[in-house]
Parts: structure tokens; C-alpha cells; sequence
């Protein structure tokens, strides 16, 4: 992680991979009121956080095969990108509607219209996982 008053990071993409678990791995260090995204912009003034590749381990990082299917492994700091990959993720089941409402970092993007299309189109994702399960 950047210490506080990292400098030399400003107009730069700094990517946050961190999932914030406490060290015994029994919960989260942060992210009941913050996201590390947003401590790490904080210590980054300037810089534009981007949250990527922490989903998953490094072996799956390493070789996104799952059988015959290839994991989709990308990030993104720009609207145009952020929407279609957003909408491909739906589309491909991933269906975390609670997500895509509470992620900091998608605050400028729920201003858009194709937005609220992905919303939709993922809790309908959602809805239907859910009677799946039942």
C-alpha cells in the first residue's frame, strides 16, 4: 500500500489490489464505512484509484482457465470501457447488483443512463440466481 502523503502520484492510474482482511483472515480491517479504494485515494491525492485484480488469487490471475472457459481479467478508469465491461460482466452472469450500488468508485458512472440498464439487467441476474438456489 502507498504511505501517507505519497507523492509523484498525481494525474497517474494507481491500481488498488487490496483486499482489506484483518491478518487471522476472521473479517475486514476496513470497509464497514470506507472502501480501501477510497483510503488509498486518500493517500493519493490527485491519482485516479482503480480497483482491479483482487477478486481472485494470483494462481487464477496466472491461468484464467476454467475448463473450457476463459475468466474475463480486466480493470477500468474511464466511462466508455468501465460501462461495456460492466454490461459484458451482467451478461455473463455476474450478477452483484448490491455491488454496483454501494462500490465507491462507480459513483460518476451511476449518473449514466446505460447505468441503470446494468442495474436492471443485473438484478433481474440476480432474481434469477436466487430462484435457482431455491
Amino acid at each position: 500500500m502507498l504511505p501517507s502523503g505519497t507523492v509523484g502520484v498525481a494525474g497517474k492510474i494507481v491500481i488498488d489490489a487490496v483486499n482489506p482482511l484483518l491478518a487471522d483472515l476472521s473479517g475486514m480491517d476496513i470497509g464497514m464505512t470506507t472502501s480501501a479504494a477510497e483510503t488509498i485515494a486518500g493517500w493519493a491525492p490527485g491519482a485516479r484509484v482503480v480497483k482491479a485484480f483482487n477478486t481472485v488469487g494470483y494462481n487464477i490471475m496466472a491461468n484464467p482457465q476454467f475448463g473450457s472457459e476463459q475468466a474475463l481479467m480486466a480493470y477500468c478508469g474511464q466511462k466508455e470501457p468501465a460501462m461495456r465491461l460492466l454490461k459484458a460482466a451482467v451478461q455473463q452472469n455476474y450478477c452483484a447488483y448490491t455491488a454496483l450500488l454501494d462500490d465507491p468508485l462507480l459513483k460518476d458512472l451511476r449518473k449514466e443512463t446505460a447505468f441503470s440498464e446494468v442495474l436492471t439487467a443485473s438484478s433481474n441476474c440476480q432474481a434469477v440466481f436466487k430462484e435457482g438456489r431455491q
